[in-house]
C-alpha cells in the first residue's frame, strides 16, 4: 500500500463548507461606468507617471543553455514514480481521486529534487540568462489601444495553461445559490483606469466590459486539465494566477497594483489616475468548447492521427521544452536584483506545476513506469492537440512574431514584379509524412492544407512597419533569420522540428505503426490586395 511521504497538508473542500455557501451571493465585482465607449477609450492616452524600464525588443529574457542533465534526470524520476502512482497496480485508495493536490504527498521528495535541481543550475550557471541587446523605457505617451495586444502576449506567453483559459475551457462551477452548473470557463484580462470621476474596466479579448463575472465564493473543477482537478475557490485561483504570470513574466509584475498615470482623453483635459491589470473568470452556462471562438483560430479537425517521438533528439528536446517554463521561473527569479540567491525558495509557487508537469510526461510515455534517469524517451503525441502547444511556443517567442503569424499589412517588391500590398503573413505549417500519406497543417488556423503555401523568395524586400513606428525595408531572409533567433534558442523542440525528423506515425484507420518524416516550415506569404 502506498503510503505518503510527510505531513504535507492540500487544502481541500469538506461538503459542508461548500454547502454553507449556498445561502451567500456576495458580488466583489466593483460597478464600471455603464457609459462604455471603446472608441474614445482606445484613443485615449496614457503616460506613466515614473517610466519603467523595459525590453527593447518586446522579448523576455531567455534561456542561454538547454535544460540541464542533472534536471532532466530528476524529472524522469519523478515520472516514473507519478505514473507508477496512477497505474492500477498501485493500491491508490479507492475513495481518493488522483489529483495534482493529492498527488504531492506521495511525491514530495522526488518534486523537491526537481526544484532542487533547477534552482542548482540556474544559479551555477554564469550564462544561465541573456539580456536583451538593447533595453529602453516605455514611450513617454502610448495609446491604449497599442497597449491590449501588448498585455495579452505577455500574459499568453506565461505559460500554455494561461493561453488555453484566455481562450476558454469547459468547467464545473459551484456558485452560491445556483448549485454545480456545467458550461465554458474563461479567464477575463481587465484593464481597469480609474481618474478622478470616472472610472471603466476592459476586456482586453473582447474589448468590451466585463459580463458573467464569477464572485469570489464561486468554486471551479476541471477534468482532465493540469488545473483545479478538485473545487478551487475563484479568488484564490486567480491569485495563483498572477503570482506565475508575474514569476515568470517580471515586466507586468508593477501593473499588477494600482500605477500612477496621466491620462489624456479625446475630448478632455489631462487628468491623473491609476491603471491596473486583473484577472476574473467569465462563466456561461451550458457553453461548450465548439461554441467558442479562441483568438487564434485553431479547430480540432478530428484526424486522431498519433505520433512516437522515437528519436532520442526530438524526444531530449520535447522534454526540455516542458521543463523549461519551470526553469526559466527560477532563473528570473534568482536574477531579480532584490533576491537572494541562496534563499530563493519558489517551491510554494512550482511545486504543483512541478508535479502536474511530471503527470503530463507520463501520460505521453507509453511504460513510463519503467523509465530509468537514464533510459530513452519515446513520447506519444495526438497531432490535434499537439498543434496548439507548438503555436504557443512559436508566438511566445517574440511579440513581433506573434503580430506576423496574425498578419500585418506590408508592400513586398520581387523580382521582375511591380510593388504589391496586401497582408504579410508568417506561417507556420507542420508537414507529417509517410508512405502513401501526406498531410499539411497550418497551426495558426488548424486546417489541414492541400499545399504549401506560396512563399516569399528569400530576395524579395519586405517593408513593414517597426517597434518604433517607422518602415523598414530589408529582404525576406533576412527578416526570418532575425525571427528565427529566438526560436532557436527558446525552444528547442521548435529546433529540431525546423530541421526535420522521423516518427513513428499510426493513421486514423490503423493499429499498426509506420515509419514517417516530420518537419515545421516557415515562410512569409503575401495575400495581395492591389497592385500599384
Amino acid at each position: 500500500m502506498i503510503q505518503p511521504q510527510s505531513s504535507l497538508v492540500v487544502p481541500m473542500l469538506a461538503p459542508e463548507a461548500i454547502e454553507c455557501l449556498e445561502g451567500e451571493l456576495v458580488a466583489e465585482t466593483e460597478e464600471f461606468d455603464p457609459a462604455f465607449d471603446f472608441a474614445a477609450i482606445a484613443k485615449t492616452v496614457l503616460k506613466l507617471s515614473e517610466p519603467t524600464a523595459i525590453e527593447g525588443n518586446s522579448q523576455p529574457l531567455v534561456l542561454a543553455q538547454p535544460v540541464a542533465q542533472p534536471v532532466v534526470e530528476a524529472m524522469q524520476q519523478l515520472v516514473a514514480i507519478v505514473a507508477k502512482l496512477r497505474s492500477p497496480q498501485s493500491g491508490w485508495p479507492s475513495d481518493l481521486e488522483a489529483t495534482i493536490e493529492n498527488l504531492i504527498p506521495y511525491v514530495t521528495e522526488e518534486a523537491y529534487e526537481v526544484l532542487e535541481a533547477l534552482q542548482t543550475s540556474s544559479l551555477g550557471s554564469s550564462s544561465g540568462l541573456v539580456a536583451p541587446a538593447a533595453t529602453a523605457t516605455l514611450p513617454d505617451y502610448f495609446l491604449i489601444e497599442d497597449l491590449i495586444p501588448q498585455w495579452l502576449w505577455y500574459i499568453a506567453k506565461s505559460s500554455y495553461d494561461l493561453m488555453r483559459l484566455l481562450c476558454g475551457v469547459e468547467a464545473k462551477v459551484f456558485q452560491p445559490g445556483q448549485g454545480w452548473q456545467t458550461g465554458a470557463l474563461r479567464l477575463v484580462a481587465l484593464l481597469t483606469l480609474k481618474l478622478p470621476h470616472e472610472e471603466w474596466a476592459l476586456d482586453l479579448a473582447t474589448n468590451q466590459p466585463p459580463a458573467n463575472n464569477l464572485t469570489h465564493q464561486a468554486l471551479i473543477q476541471t477534468e482532465g486539465e493540469n488545473f483545479c482537478n478538485q473545487p478551487t475557490g475563484a479568488q484564490r485561483f486567480t491569485q495563483q494566477l498572477l503570482q506565475q504570470m508575474q514569476t515568470v513574466t517580471p515586466e507586468m509584475q508593477r501593473f499588477t497594483e494600482p500605477t500612477a498615470v496621466d491620462c489624456l482623453q479625446p475630448g478632455q483635459a489631462w487628468q491623473s489616475g491609476t491603471v491596473q491589470l486583473q484577472f476574473a473568470f467569465e462563466f456561461t452556462e451550458g457553453t461548450t468548447l465548439t461554441d467558442l471562438t479562441a483568438p487564434n483560430g485553431i479547430s480540432a479537425f478530428g484526424t486522431a492521427l498519433k505520433g512516437k517521438l522515437t528519436e532520442p533528439a526530438i524526444a531530449q528536446a520535447y522534454f526540455q521544452t516542458q521543463l523549461q517554463p519551470l526553469s526559466v521561473a527560477i532563473a528570473h527569479a534568482t536574477a531579480a536584483p532584490e533576491a537572494d540567491p541562496a534563499s530563493t525558495d519558489l517551491s510554494a509557487v512550482l511545486l504543483s506545476s512541478v508535479v502536474a508537469t511530471a503527470e503530463a510526461i507520463a501520460k505521453m510515455i507509453p511504460n513510463a513506469t519503467e523509465l530509468a534517469p537514464d533510459g530513452p524517451l519515446q513520447p506519444e503525441i495526438c497531432v490535434d492537440g499537439w498543434l496548439p502547444q507548438l503555436l504557443w511556443q512559436l508566438t511566445s517567442s517574440s511579440y513581433q512574431t506573434m503580430h506576423l503569424v496574425g498578419g500585418v499589412p506590408a508592400e513586398v517588391l520581387q523580382p521582375d514584379e511591380p510593388w504589391l500590398t496586401g497582408t504579410l503573413r508568417l506561417f507556420a505549417v507542420l508537414e507529417i509524412s509517410a508512405p502513401h500519406l501526406n498531410w499539411l497543417f497550418d497551426l495558426s488556423t488548424g486546417q489541414v492544407l492541400k499545399a504549401l503555401p506560396n512563399a516569399l523568395a528569400a530576395q524579395t524586400l519586405l517593408r513593414v512597419n517597426s517597434s518604433a513606428g517607422r518602415k523598414d525595408l530589408q529582404r525576406a531572409a533576412t527578416f526570418l533569420t532575425q525571427l528565427l533567433q529566438p526560436i532557436e534558442v527558446n525552444t528547442p523542440l521548435l529546433q529540431q522540428l525546423l530541421q526535420g525528423t522521423p516518427i513513428a506515425l499510426q493513421p486514423p484507420v490503423s493499429d499498426d505503426w509506420s515509419v514517417g518524416h516530420l518537419q515545421l516550415k516557415i515562410g512569409f506569404e503575401l495575400i495581395s490586395d492591389s497592385v500599384t
